[in-house]
């Protein structure tokens, strides 16, 4: 199968297509045939070498992309949340990339896609709602009412930036940070 890979840290050129073996899942994972991935700018910091938190963690060669969204081709016989077919997106396992054909991960990493959501539109969410996630609920402490996998299939407008995915935990919340207008 095809897949981008990087050998050296740089701009845009360092990213190769190359063949590489399709993945094996393990039985907590789910096989994912990738329909769509996003660029984020956390994919360019990893292309570049990383920021400082990240550096210790990074091995050429190396697989980008964070994002992705799909449909699942194989369940591990740990799971029961999804089945062959399903519509899904989500988070590659760590710095395994998602500029892939195919791609394993932990199931709990992915989530069922809304039917309001196209591939493309649903791959340019998990890392934005990953990173309102983590900076509303587990630093602010903010009470969240909804899973993020249940506010993504009640909201009817695409939330595509960090700003707009915590104004809506806000809002589902019923709270108010500070001078947050939700």
């Amino acid at each position: 199968m095809k897949a981008i890979r990087i050998f050296e840290y740089g701009e845009p050129e360092v990213m190769k297509i190359v063949e590489v073996e399709r993945p094996t899942r393990k039985p907590d994972e789910i096989l994912v045939k990738v329909y769509s991935a996003s660029i984020n700018p956390a994919d360019y910091i990893i292309r570049r070498g990383g920021n400082e938190g990240l550096k210790p963690l990074l091995k050429l060669p190396m697989a980008v992309g964070i994002d992705c969204a799909g449909i699942v081709k194989e369940v591990g016989s740990e799971l029961t949340l999804f089945k062959n077919g399903d519509r899904v997106y989500g988070v590659p396992n760590y710095l395994d990339g998602s500029y892939t054909e195919y791609l394993a991960a932990k199931a709990d990493q992915f989530a069922l896609m809304p039917d309001t959501l196209n591939y493309n539109e649903a791959a340019s969410l998990p890392a934005c709602a990953r990173m309102a996630w983590s900076g509303m609920v587990e630093k602010a402490k903010v009470k969240v009412i909804y899973r993020l996998t249940d506010l993504g299939q009640t909201t009817i407008p695409m939330l595509l930036a960090v700003n707009d995915w915590g104004k809506q935990l806000a809002k589902e919340s019923g709270e108010i940070l500070g001078n947050l207008q939700v």
